[in-house]
């Protein structure tokens, strides 16, 4: 297949999968009209996302390699978003999808030890690109990410095997 071959390929399906499941929880499907805030459809992104861990789980693709697709794409497709909306952009679908990721990753057996804190140090870069300086309507979000009793804790560990 394709997707696993080329990494430019990857990222183009990570950047739709990333705007369409966006996207469609803050739209209707049928006319296009922007749902309330607080009824948020998250059904696509939580497929999204089970779609990546199937084809994390189930192919034998450099995981790292494509986590940062994934995140490439995700930060790619925010900074559009928070351009263009400025007053009007709404943090809670990227929230809802990274949180999902973080757990996923950390709930996940498909990674050993060594691909599970590249991809931790990764989203932690990732992270540190949608810093609030740069991008004040996520500032919230951001908080709650980096000091997620999922994330933190890797960072703060002082075990030799995570040095």
């Amino acid at each position: 297949m394709g997707l696993y071959k080329d990494s430019e390929i990857m990222y183009n399906f990570c950047k739709v999968m990333v705007e369409v499941s966006i996207e469609r929880a803050l739209y209707t499907a049928n006319d296009g009209s922007k749902r309330p805030a607080d009824r948020l459809d998250y059904r696509y992104i939580e497929s999204f996302l089970k779609l990546m861990v199937v084809l994390l789980r189930i192919s034998d693709i450099n995981k790292h390699e494509f986590m940062s697709k994934l995140f490439e794409a995700i930060h790619e497709v925010l900074d559009e978003d928070h351009r263009l909306k400025r007053a009007e952009f709404n943090q809670k679908p990227y929230y809802r999808l990274l949180i999902n990721i973080l757990t996923a990753v950390n709930n996940s057996q498909f990674f050993n030890p060594k691909t599970h804190l590249l991809i931790l140090f990764s989203l932690a870069d990732l992270f540190s690109k949608l810093n609030p300086n740069k991008y004040p309507a996520f500032s919230f979000a951001w908080l709650e990410l980096i000091s997620h009793k999922q994330f933190m804790p890797h960072f703060l560990a002082t075990t030799g095997s995570n040095q």
